[in-house]
């Protein structure tokens, strides 16, 4: 059933994923582990859809209860925030030095990691963060579960999916 599921998904994904595939047997173990996370990556990103529905439901979730406190939430929206500012400039940076520049996982985490540490140090010991923190933990917390739902769930989908990708392509 899952198998079946993510054979609908991967009709779904861009044309030229799929004709990649069809030359699976005759790439290296390297690039068969790039394809293998660009397909599932595609095939399990959140649209724009559910994107707005995760948000919709985290602001009124966020308007109904308090998940973390007021600390745990600045810094959990700090490093998301971080985290996504490091992201961002690794891919300028990939589009800076060159088209085909792949960043190796170890560099977009420590510039993850180092964007996170500077946001969260923003929120937490700045005047106008912590005002800001201070002023608006409903939005705060809002964002932390839109992140968690339309950026984590995907990962824990993928995750789930990838033995039963390695079942339709040994």
């Amino acid at each position: 059933m899952e198998t079946l599921a993510l054979k609908n998904r991967i009709l779904q994904i861009p044309n030229s994923l799929q004709a990649s595939l069809v030359d699976w047997d005759s790439l290296s173990d390297i690039e068969k582990t790039k394809l293998k996370s660009d397909v599932l990556f595609d095939a399990y990103k959140p649209n724009m859809k559910l994107q707005v529905a995760i948000g919709i439901f985290s602001f009124l979730l966020s308007s109904q209860r308090q998940f973390f406190s007021e600390k745990q939430n600045t810094e959990i929206a700090g490093a998301f925030f971080g985290g996504g500012t490091g992201y961002f400039a690794i891919e300028f940076l990939k589009d800076l030095l060159a088209v085909d520049y792949n960043a190796h996982p170890l560099e977009e985490s420590l510039v993850a990691a180092f964007g996170g540490y500077l946001a969260t140090n923003t929120l937490l010991e700045t005047e106008v963060g912590k005002e800001y923190a201070d002023k608006h933990q409903q939005i705060l917390q809002a964002f932390n579960l839109f992140v968690i739902g339309a950026y984590g769930l995907p990962i824990v989908l993928r995750a789930a999916m990838s033995g039963r990708f390695d079942e339709l392509y040994k």
